[in-house]
């Protein structure tokens, strides 16, 4: 009897000795990989990926105060579509009082344009500009200018 015991423990020291060998070298793959994530990680780039695309604006190049108009958004690398872009677009007017539509996320579907259907109001006369850039991608951003006129009463010419 004594000498099963004795052949168990040492079976059981034996699979600790291995234990503590397989948790030092988990230990260092660990460690390892922390590293290399601590290198690539500032190297990577999330959304398209490339800081020399760009959003090319369609919309008209004038629209009537208050009177909603459509905008397409391109995201451009060059003279080519970006197809797989993954982002949000976010944007911004120099109208303090446009009513712009929320962040938007390109989908595969998408193929790197979207139209918002009279999705952009500009309310106040004269030049103004709406912009918009890829939340997260600093740089990749575009911009359209358009002429808002003034709303005229029916039956008045102004």
């Amino acid at each position: 009897m004594s000498d099963l015991r004795t052949g168990f423990l040492s079976r059981g020291a034996s699979c600790s000795r291995k234990s503590r060998h397989f948790a030092r070298e988990k230990k260092r793959s660990a460690v390892a990989l922390w590293a290399l994530c601590a290198v690539l990680a500032p190297l990577m780039t999330f959304g398209c990926g490339t800081t020399h695309a760009t959003l090319d604006f369609t919309a008209p190049s004038t629209a009537i105060a208050g009177s909603p108009f459509t905008v397409t958004v391109t995201v451009m690398i060059g003279e080519k579509r970006d197809t797989v872009i993954n982002s949000s677009v976010h944007f911004t007017s120099s109208d303090p009082a446009a009513v712009l539509p929320g962040d938007y996320y390109f989908t595969p579907s998408d193929a790197g344009s979207h139209t918002w259907s009279n999705g952009f109001i500009l309310t106040t006369p004269g030049s103004q500009t709406i912009s918009g850039e890829i939340i997260g991608a600093r740089g990749i951003n575009g911009n359209v200018a358009i002429t808002v006129s003034a709303t005229t009463i029916a039956g008045n010419s102004s």
